[in-house]
This record gives structure tokens, C-alpha cells and sequence, in this order.
């Protein structure tokens, strides 16, 4: 029949559809990736009775002894995505955080827990590229209890004394998610992390000093996103400063500048993976006419080199207690 010399209208049909199937596949399409988030946060501190925020003195008493504190940190324009012209996008502009903590320390040894708790997190949402990024959002009224991320860790001296010209120590901190932070909110990796430390203190008049080298275990790695974490890190920190005693009532002020940094190893000490950021350190420890041990807390600082969390500016507050009383090698009180 002629019906069948000719190609059906249906025929024709099907072969322009899988041609334009065909050429749509082999057509770039642009589209905007959606940025992970992680966690922002750079300020790795040291464990509760420590003399600094980030740097250890590694000075607790042979004797059994134990500390318990808060503190809180707020960090301003924590994470800027450069965009090629300039200018930026402020995707954490504030960030707010409470952390609870404690440790408790017998002859050589520290063991010690932090609870991160996000309390305000904002920024601006927007896209760099084709990369888009959402600012999170993070209140007390509607995050309570938001508890990101706890830090287990255990430290040793393994040279010198207590208050003596110089120290020797190691450390490892265990970091697990909570489970109730998310990495879009900028609080979390999601993933369990650790840091091991090389640390070295000491004491030589009134003037203290400390200083550690070390690597951040970070599963995360996201190069093709700008900003992003580049995965495990090297880390460095150095501070140094008099400690002075305040009368005769026991009480000692330290003042003194604090330097710490973190390198992804993929490139290590290039600017683009690397943070560098100062703080100015005071700390005011003594006891209480009751017999508690009170360490007063106060950093301010900023960004060296920005990348990854390194804020603009840094303000941080804490208060320490020592329930029972806690005698050092020589005699001297260390809180």
C-alpha cells in the first residue's frame, strides 16, 4: 500500500525528538553549585586551665586538681568570598559562640572536654561565580541548646616541672558532631576531626611563654568551592608575655600577644588555604577568700591572613573556677 513508501508523520515525530534530545546533551548548560558550608570557626583553644586561649602553659600540678569554665567568642566578618573585583560577599558576618568546658589533671597528666554552642550566627546569602552561598541563621530562640560539636582531649608533660624555665608536652583532641548542628549553618563539618600537638612552655623570671606545632586530622575537602576547607591542616601557635604579681594577695595578671595559624597541607603556606590571626591576651588567676582558684579571661585580636574563619575581629571573654585548691611543684598557687 502507498502508505507504507513514505515516512509517517509519527515517524518524523520521533526522529526530531531524539535529535533535539540529542544536541541538548551536547550543550553546556550554566548552573549555579550550592556551597556545603562547614564549620567557621578557627579559635582551636586550649584545654580549661590553660594560661592562654590558644597556646598551653602546661603548669597544672602534679596533684589532683580540676577546673571547670565558659567562655564566649564573638568574631565579625568571619568568612568574606572574594569575587575577582574587589569587593565580597559576607557570607558570616557575625558569629557568637558559648563554650562549656572542664579538666581534670592528676601527676603528668590533663584530660578535658569542650562543648561548642553556637548562640548567633548571620550573613548576607548571594552568589560568587556559580557558586551560590547561604548565610546561616542562627538564634537562641530558635536554636536552643544548639551544641555543635564536643572536643574530648588528653595531654601530658613529659619534661620539666610545673613552674620551671621549660616545659615539654604532647597532646590529641577528639572532635565529634553533635548531631544537631549542620555544615549549611556554618558550625559543623559533620564529621568526626582530630588535632595532635607538639607543646613546649616555661617560666624564666616573670616572663612565660609557649608555643606548639601540630596537625588538624580535617576529612573535609571541597577545592572546587572558594572558601572552602582544603582538608588537613598544619598548625602553629606562639605566645609570649610577663606574668606579674599583684601585691601580696597571691594574685597574678598576664599580658601578652598570642600568634596561631592553620596551613592545609594540599598547599601548604599558600595565602589561599592558610589563616593566620593575633590576639592580645590578659589573664587575671587567684584565689578566693573561700579557697575557690578564679582565672578571668580576656583576648581581643584580628586576622593576619584571611581565609577560611579568619575573622576582622575577635573579642573573647571567660571565666574559670578551681574547686579545691591546687598547689604546684615550688609551692605556687596554679589555677
Amino acid at each position: 500500500m502507498r502508505i507504507f513508501n513514505r515516512p509517517s508523520l509519527l515517524a518524523k515525530a520521533f526522529v526530531y525528538t531524539l535529535v533535539g534530545a540529542a544536541l541538548a546533551l551536547l550543550t553546556p548548560i550554566a548552573r549555579a553549585d550550592q556551597a556545603a558550608g562547614f564549620s567557621v570557626d578557627r579559635l582551636y583553644t586550649s584545654a580549661p586551665g590553660a594560661d592562654g586561649w590558644v597556646t598551653d602553659s602546661l603548669n597544672w600540678s602534679p596533684k589532683l586538681g580540676g577546673v571547670f569554665g565558659i567562655f564566649g567568642s564573638y568574631a565579625h566578618n568571619s568568612l568574606i568570598i572574594a569575587d575577582g573585583s574587589g569587593g565580597g560577599l559576607t557570607v558570616v558576618r557575625h558569629e557568637l559562640l558559648a563554650t562549656y568546658g572542664g579538666s581534670i589533671t592528676y601527676d603528668l597528666f590533663r584530660f578535658s572536654v569542650q562543648l561548642s554552642n553556637p548562640l548567633w550566627l548571620s550573613g548576607d546569602s548571594g552568589s560568587v561565580g556559580s557558586t551560590t552561598y547561604s548565610a546561616p541563621s542562627v538564634d537562641p530562640g530558635a536554636n536552643p541548646d544548639n551544641i555543635s560539636t564536643a572536643r574530648f582531649g588528653v595531654d601530658v608533660r613529659v619534661w620539666g616541672a610545673a613552674d620551671g624555665p621549660f616545659r615539654l608536652g604532647l597532646g590529641a583532641v577528639l572532635m565529634v558532631p553533635s548531631g544537631s548542628g549542620t555544615p549549611s549553618q556554618y558550625i559543623t563539618d559533620g564529621d568526626y576531626e582530630a588535632q595532635f600537638r607538639l607543646m613546649a612552655a616555661g617560666n624564666y623570671g616573670l616572663l612565660a611563654y609557649a608555643a606548639h606545632v601540630g596537625v588538624h586530622i580535617r576529612p573535609l575537602s571541597d577545592s572546587a568551592t572558594i572558601g572552602s576547607p582544603q582538608g588537613s591542616e598544619f598548625l602553629w601557635g606562639v605566645a609570649v608575655g610577663p606574668r606579674l604579681p599583684i601585691g601580696h594577695c597571691g594574685w597574678t595578671l598576664s599580658l601578652g600577644p598570642e600568634v596561631f595559624s592553620g596551613s592545609a597541607f594540599k598547599a601548604l603556606f599558600a595565602s589561599r588555604v592558610t589563616s593566620i590571626e593575633w590576639l592580645t591576651t590578659a589573664r587575671l588567676a587567684g584565689t578566693l577568700d573561700h579557697g575557690m582558684g578564679l582565672q578571668i579571661k580576656l583576648g581581643y585580636g584580628s586576622g593576619l591572613m584571611s581565609h577560611l574563619g579568619t575573622p576582622e575581629s575577635r573579642l573573647l571573654l571567660g571565666l574559670e573556677f578551681v574547686p579545691f585548691e591546687n598547689v604546684g611543684a615550688e609551692g605556687t598557687h596554679t589555677p
